[in-house]
């Protein structure tokens, strides 16, 4: 049994090194199963998830992986895995499409309330509203404001106010 950090199990038919208390991390048999879990996760139970309500806001709680380091699953799995993440539509917008988490940002339902779709394309540069529901867990997002007072109180916030006082 290896504790590597992933919060799924997987079970295959790894080789061992000489006293069985660990994974041959040289073994190539094993970097193949490896990347044939990491083949079945993106191609396989990704695109499932992502199209199951059930599912859909919240499965990159357990696929998405932090703290990646140099183990061997670190390197032929969860990188593999978070890649494809990163890369690809894999989060839900609020208007019910998928979104990639450098397209996305997160918004407070109250600030939401303040921000309709002419002051969101002109100030926040065509990011999509990630859903209420959608968590993005460990992934790299950005972080829109919250409330109103985050709004008035931040600088950075101030061409929302800007551009939602021309549409009065």
């Amino acid at each position: 049994e290896e504790i590597e950090g992933l919060d799924f199990l997987i079970q295959g038919d790894f080789l061992t090194a000489p006293g069985r208390e660990t994974l041959s991390r040289n073994a190539l048999w094993n970097e193949w199963i490896c990347s044939e879990i990491g083949k079945l996760i993106t191609q396989k139970c990704i695109p499932i998830f992502i199209n199951d309500n059930k599912w859909q806001m919240n499965y990159t709680d357990i696929l998405y992986s932090e703290n990646i380091q140099d183990h061997f699953f670190d390197e032929k799995l969860k990188k593999v895995v978070n890649n494809f993440i990163d890369n690809n539509d894999s989060l839900i917008a609020e208007d019910g499409s998928k979104v990639k988490p450098k397209d996305a940002i997160k918004i407070g339902e109250e600030a939401r309330e303040l921000i309709d779709e002419d002051v969101l394309n002109n100030s926040l540069k065509g990011k999509k509203v990630l859903h209420k529901n959608c968590c993005s867990g460990k992934l790299e997002v950005l972080e829109g404001p919250t409330d109103i007072i985050q709004i008035i109180e931040n600088v950075a916030d101030l061409d929302i106010l800007k551009d939602k006082s021309k549409v009065k």
